[in-house]
């Protein structure tokens, strides 16, 4: 087997770094790459996760250049903006991303929420959150996981947006899921003008 080249991740237009070069590709990695990759072209060498991503990023033409539509935590502002409560898992189903990313860039989007009201309205509206909302008032709620026979909240694993599948109480397993939502209220001078 021949030596692959690595890869840089500046080339890759991502944060992967790659691995210690000893020859051979991972073998999950290369077998998506294989996969992906055009004739001709040697499999990078790369840790890490989202491998199928930076795949088809490569393969698109954009490599240093991600669309703004397609980042991670507009995805998650656009799902939040619905009105609707949503899981970690239902999260990272529609955004096509980990529990663990979920909740890296949910820690993220809670912070943006704090301080809305300093983002300029192009900001605002690619993130699809409507002009009738008071930017100051926009937060993103994480309801605790609850056990569903003594009612006891995961209130600390709420502020770390961590799931909890015991109950510290009573030691049940039947814990609710946290539940993500945003909240806000409308302008009053908006509201008020209909």
């Amino acid at each position: 087997m021949g030596r692959h080249p690595a890869v840089s991740h500046e080339m890759l237009g991502c944060r992967l770094r790659p691995c210690p070069a000893d020859g051979t590709p991972q073998r999950s990695h290369g077998r998506i790459w294989r996969k992906l990759r055009p004739s001709g072209m040697p499999a990078p060498i790369l840790a890490g996760v989202g491998m199928m991503s930076v795949a088809t990023r490569c393969l698109s033409g954009r490599s240093q250049e991600v669309s703004d539509e397609f980042t991670a935590r507009i995805r998650l502002w656009r799902m939040l903006t619905t009105g609707e409560y949503h899981t970690l898992s239902s999260l990272a189903q529609a955004t096509y991303l980990s529990l663990q990313e979920v909740r890296h860039h949910l820690e993220h989007v809670i912070k943006q929420a704090r301080s809305l009201k300093n983002k300029s309205p192009e900001w605002r509206t690619r993130r699809k959150i409507p002009e009738d909302w008071d930017a100051s008032s926009v937060r993103v709620q994480v309801l605790p996981s609850t056990c569903e026979r003594c009612n006891w909240e995961a209130k600390n694993a709420a502020k770390k947006i961590m799931p909890v599948k015991v109950c510290k109480k009573c030691g049940s397993r039947a814990m609710s899921p946290v539940i993500i939502s945003l909240s806000c209220q409308e302008v009053q001078g908006k509201r008020a003008a209909e």
